[in-house]
C-alpha cells in the first residue's frame, strides 16, 4: 500500500513494499504547474499502477515510483469568477527505475469571458467562467414584460445549481426598484446543452413618459458573479 511520506517544499515521496522495490530501483516525476493566480489549487491527479493516486495542487517533485504506466489528468479551475484551462488536460507517460521524468501543465484563462461592469442588450450571452447565460425578451406587455432565461455549461460534468429571488433584481432609469416574478427551483446543466431555466416576469407601467429602460441583474449562479442586461422601453 502507498503511504504519503513528505509533501513540504515540493518534494513528495512514497514509501512502497512488494514489487515496488527499493529507493534505487524506482523512478521520480517532476510535475512543473503554472498559469494560476497565486494561492489557487491546481486539479491535477495522478494514477498509476498498484492503485496509485495522488492529489497534486501545485509543482512537485513525486519520487519512489515504480516502474509502469502512468495518467496525469488536469481539471478546470475556477477562481475569481474566470475559468482557467489546463494545457495538456492528459498526458501519459511510461516510467522506467532510476530515471527523472518532467511534465508541464499550464493554465490558461479561457477567453471570451464578459468583462465586469458590461451591460448586455436582451439577446445577447454573458459569459463567465465556463458558463453562457441568455436573455431573451418574449412578450411585453402594457403593465410589464416576459424574458426567457436559458444557460449553458462548457464546464466538465453537470453543473447542478439552485436559484432563489435572491439571484435577481431589476431597477429603472427612473432610480426606483421594478417588481420581478424571478426564477426558483433547483436546475442541472450538463456540460454542452442549454437548459431553459424559465422566466422573469418584469411588472411596471410602461405608459410612463420618464421610464425608457430597466436594468436586469442575475447575480450568484456558479461561477457567474454579476450579469446584466438593458431593457428598452419602447412607447
Amino acid at each position: 500500500m502507498n503511504r504519503l511520506l513528505a509533501y513540504s517544499t515540493g518534494i513528495l515521496s512514497l514509501a512502497v513494499a512488494g514489487f515496488w522495490g527499493a529507493a534505487q530501483n524506482t523512478a521520480s516525476l517532476e510535475v512543473v504547474v503554472s498559469g494560476l493566480p497565486k494561492g489557487v489549487d491546481a486539479a491535477v491527479v495522478l494514477t498509476g499502477p498498484g492503485g496509485t493516486r495522488l492529489r497534486i495542487v501545485e509543482s512537485v517533485l513525486v519520487s519512489q515510483l515504480g516502474t509502469g504506466n502512468y495518467v496525469l489528468r488536469a481539471d478546470r479551475v475556477s477562481a475569481g469568477g474566470n475559468l482557467y484551462a489546463p494545457n495538456p488536460a492528459s498526458h501519459s507517460l511510461t516510467l522506467v527505475a532510476g530515471r527523472r521524468y518532467r511534465v508541464e501543465i499550464r493554465y490558461a484563462r479561457v477567453a471570451g469571458d464578459t468583462e465586469a461592469g458590461t451591460v448586455l442588450e436582451l439577446g445577447q450571452t454573458w459569459k463567465q467562467g465556463g458558463l453562457e447565460l441568455t436573455l431573451r425578451l418574449l412578450r411585453t406587455n402594457p403593465d410589464g414584460l416576459l424574458i426567457e432565461a436559458s444557460l449553458t455549461s462548457r464546464r466538465q460534468g453537470d453543473l447542478v445549481f439552485r436559484l432563489t429571488q435572491d439571484n435577481f433584481s431589476a431597477s429603472s432609469n427612473l432610480g426606483q426598484p421594478v417588481k420581478m416574478r424571478p426564477i426558483t427551483g433547483s436546475f442541472v446543466a450538463p456540460p454542452g446543452r442549454t437548459v431553459r431555466l424559465g422566466y422573469l416576469t418584469l411588472t411596471a407601467d410602461l405608459a410612463d413618459p420618464g421610464l425608457t429602460e430597466i436594468i436586469v441583474v442575475v447575480s450568484g449562479i456558479s461561477t457567474i458573479a454579476e450579469a446584466r442586461w438593458r431593457v428598452p422601453v419602447e412607447k
